[in-house]
């Protein structure tokens, strides 16, 4: 994040304030707004409200505010009317397998909560979107993000109620630089039918060797697969094995995990 300040003089205040039609009476009636704009003398493009902080410089105003970036930008505008949706909370956190993104808001009326993704800040895509109103809107919400890389992932909240364009949340920002190299995961486990699913999360692209072998020490089958960054989904036939338990053997370079499979 970027903090940035945007300063305004009393002096340009109280003009503002003179103007016809314009209904300030206080500072903190301004607020800073954000858009796609180059910077010239003409709006063209819509703008969204950014959070910020009013506060007193000397004799003057200051408005502070956290943003992801400067290619943008920056006006003061008139704070509108309060919006039937607060958003209460919103965080998120590294898990072994997913980015998980938990949110509260309160909500009078419907709400669309729509969850955004990028990978530099500046562009995003909807990645989940759910549907809220006054009965549900306070319980909390999550979202587990399983398509996850290494590295700094950013997450936005659009809010849109109804006959409203949107408003976006703070961006919070997960990195996971320090991934754990190799995270082995059966799903499920105990193993019923034919496939067992491995679940092969790592943080580098490899050539990895998976064996399988029973409790007597026997090789029931040995298979190379290819591994990138990220979460791999590897199907495993055992559709010979009898009913009981196996280890997973998984060789990548040269390291060696193994993990236990119950066969039903």
């Amino acid at each position: 994040p970027v903090s940035i300040r945007l300063y305004i003089r009393s002096t340009e205040f109280e003009k503002l304030k003179a103007t016809p039609g314009v209904s300030l009476n206080v500072p903190a009636d301004l607020t800073v707004f954000n858009n796609s704009d180059e910077c010239t003398p003409t709006m063209d493009n819509a703008t969204i409200t950014i959070p910020s902080t009013q506060s007193d410089w000397s004799v003057d105003y200051v408005y502070s505010a956290d943003v992801m970036n400067l290619t943008s930008s920056y006006y003061f505008g008139k704070a509108g009317s309060v919006l039937p949706v607060k958003l209460l909370s919103f965080t998120g956190k590294k898990e072994t397998a997913c980015n998980k993104l938990v949110w509260q808001a309160s909500c009078t009326e419907e709400t669309l909560f729509s969850l955004e993704k990028s990978s530099d800040g500046i562009n995003f895509s909807e990645v989940h979107s759910i549907n809220a109103g006054p009965q549900n809107g306070s319980q909390p919400f999550t979202y587990s993000d399983y398509n996850i890389t290494s590295g700094k992932t950013f997450y936005r909240l659009k809010m849109k109620e109804n006959n409203s364009a949107g408003f976006y949340s703070n961006q919070i920002v997960i990195d996971r630089n320090e991934m754990v190299e190799n995270v082995l995961q059966l799903i499920p486990n105990p193993v019923v039918g034919s496939t067992a699913q491995l679940r092969i999360t790592t943080s580098k692209n490899s050539e990895a060797k998976i064996a399988v072998v029973d409790v007597a020490g026997k090789k029931m089958l040995e298979q190379k697969v290819k591994i990138t960054a990220g979460i791999n989904n590897v199907e495993i036939n055992v559709s010979n094995f009898a009913a009981g338990i196996y280890l997973i053997i998984y060789i990548d370079g040269n390291k060696k995990e193994t993990l236990k499979m119950v066969k039903q």
